[in-house]
């Protein structure tokens, strides 16, 4: 079997990973590429103005955009870093389909080793399937790695209510959670 690997996209401010990219002969076997080559694969210019916004790396393991989703470039190292990740904790599974009824949501921000980020603050936005969110635009502040938000259900019985937290900033992973309104 032939080395295994792909090539990712990334922003060079930020490490943030735009896309990623591997090819493989006729034959089936991996075939290496110039950055050049990756960067036309998206549609994207060699040139100079190009090359100081994103850049290119080659990582030792196969993958799409997806399965990268977890990670980010480390951009003075060059590799792939794990990114840090949201985790949403609702108080309770289950609560009254009443449209008054509420739970309060733990929003938390873990490193790559699991641990609660302390030194993390930004702006994570909470989305629903249904039911209302007691900030605007489901924005919290988080602070510390942590905030809440609450969630008041609707006059209905839902089995199943997805709650989302999105770093708006993009340094973190999505959180979800799921609530049943009885």
């Amino acid at each position: 079997m032939s080395e295994q690997f792909s090539y990712v996209i990334f922003d060079r401010e930020t490490g943030r990973i735009l896309g990623s990219h591997q090819a493989l002969d006729p034959d089936g076997n991996w075939m290496p590429l110039s950055d050049q080559d990756v960067l036309t694969s998206f549609g994207l210019p060699d040139d100079p103005q190009t090359r100081r916004k994103v850049d290119v790396v080659r990582v030792d393991r196969y993958g799409s955009s997806r399965s990268h989703q977890g990670y980010r470039v480390d951009v003075g190292r060059r590799e792939l870093a794990a990114r840090k990740r949201l985790e949403v904790v609702p108080a309770t599974a289950q609560l009254k389909g009443d449209g008054k009824s509420s739970v309060e949501l733990k929003i938390q921000v873990f490193d790559a080793n699991g641990k609660l980020d302390e030194h993390f603050s930004g702006k994570v936005k909470v989305t629903t399937d249904r039911g209302r969110l007691s900030t605007e635009a489901g924005v919290v502040d988080v602070r510390k790695g942590s905030a809440t938000i609450s969630l008041t259900s609707v006059p209905e019985t839902i089995e199943r209510v997805r709650i989302r937290a999105r770093d708006i900033a993009g340094d973190c992973g999505m959180g979800t959670a799921e609530v049943e309104f009885t």
